[in-house]
C-alpha cells in the first residue's frame, strides 16, 4: 500500500468528495440543462447520480486510478467530453469550451506548464482512433514514470512528458504568446488554452477571478478547498 501524501490528507479532512459532486452536478445543471452529466468511479462507491460510468480501480494509488479511470471512459465514449476531477463548479455554458475551430484533444497551460484541471476531447467516427491512441500511450508513459512522480503528479506529467515526446509542446513553446494554438500532428488535432481564460481560480483569501469568458471555477488544494461550500452559493444565486 502507498502512504498518501500530506496534502491528500488533509484534503480528506476538509473536503467531502460526495458532496462536492453533488454541488458540481448542481451548477453544471443550472448552465447546461440539457447535457448530461456523468461521474466516472470506481467498482464499489455508492453514488445517487443517473449516469455513473465504473472502471476497477482496486489497489491504485489516486494518480493511478485517475489515469486509468480518464483512459477507459475516453476508449469506451464518443462525443463532446469533459474531463475534471469533483472539486469544481460550473459557472457558464460548457459548450463554449468546443467554440471555434474543431479540435481533437484539448489542453490547459498554466504558463508553460500543462494544467490537467481540465482535459477536453471532442470524439467522433473520424477521430476515435487517433484520440484512443493519444490515451492509451498516455497510460504507458505513466506506467513508466518513478515511482514517487506515479504516487503525487503522475496523472498530470504523464500528459506533460507524451506532448513533448510527440511534438506538441515545442510548437506550443514557439507561439507562447497567443492565447491558444491548434496544432496537427500526424492526424491529431491538439488544442492549447490558457488556463485562465476559461478556468477561473481563487484569490488569495477566497475571491474569485472574475473573466466573463471563464466557464470552470477550480478550488486546487486545502486552502481553496474551504471555499467550496459557499461559492457554490454564490453561483447558484446568482
Amino acid at each position: 500500500m502507498q502512504q498518501e501524501g500530506k496534502e491528500i490528507h488533509e484534503m480528506k479532512q476538509i473536503f467531502d468528495y460526495k458532496t462536492a459532486l453533488q454541488y458540481m452536478h448542481d451548477t453544471f445543471k443550472k448552465y447546461n440543462p440539457k447535457d448530461m452529466f456523468e461521474v466516472a468511479t470506481d467498482t464499489y462507491t455508492e453514488l445517487s447520480f443517473k449516469n455513473v460510468y465504473r472502471t476497477n480501480l482496486e489497489g491504485m494509488n489516486i494518480m493511478k486510478s485517475l489515469t486509468v479511470s480518464n483512459t477507459d471512459y475516453v476508449l469506451n465514449h464518443d462525443g463532446l467530453m469533459i474531463l475534471c476531477g469533483a472539486d469544481h463548479l460550473i459557472c457558464n455554458n460548457v459548450a463554449n469550451f468546443f467554440s471555434g475551430p474543431d479540435f481533437d484533444i484539448g489542453i490547459f497551460m498554466n504558463g508553460e506548464e500543462v494544467n490537467n484541471t481540465v482535459v477536453l476531447v471532442a470524439k467522433n467516427n473520424k477521430n476515435a482512433r487517433n484520440i484512443d491512441k493519444f490515451f492509451k500511450e498516455r497510460l504507458k508513459v505513466y506506467n513508466r514514470l518513478d515511482d514517487k512522480i506515479k504516487t503525487w503528479y503522475g496523472d498530470q506529467q504523464s500528459y506533460t512528458v507524451l506532448l513533448q515526446k510527440l511534438g506538441f509542446l515545442d510548437k506550443f513553446l514557439k507561439d507562447y504568446t497567443s492565447r491558444y494554438r491548434i496544432y496537427d500532428i500526424n492526424g491529431l488535432k491538439v488544442k492549447f488554452f490558457q488556463y485562465g481564460r476559461f478556468v477561473k481560480g481563487l484569490k488569495k483569501g477566497g475571491g474569485l477571478k472574475e473573466n466573463p469568458t471563464n466557464i470552470l471555477i477550480d478550488f486546487k488544494g486545502p486552502l481553496r478547498k474551504q471555499h467550496f461550500e459557499r461559492l457554490y452559493y454564490y453561483v447558484m444565486d446568482s
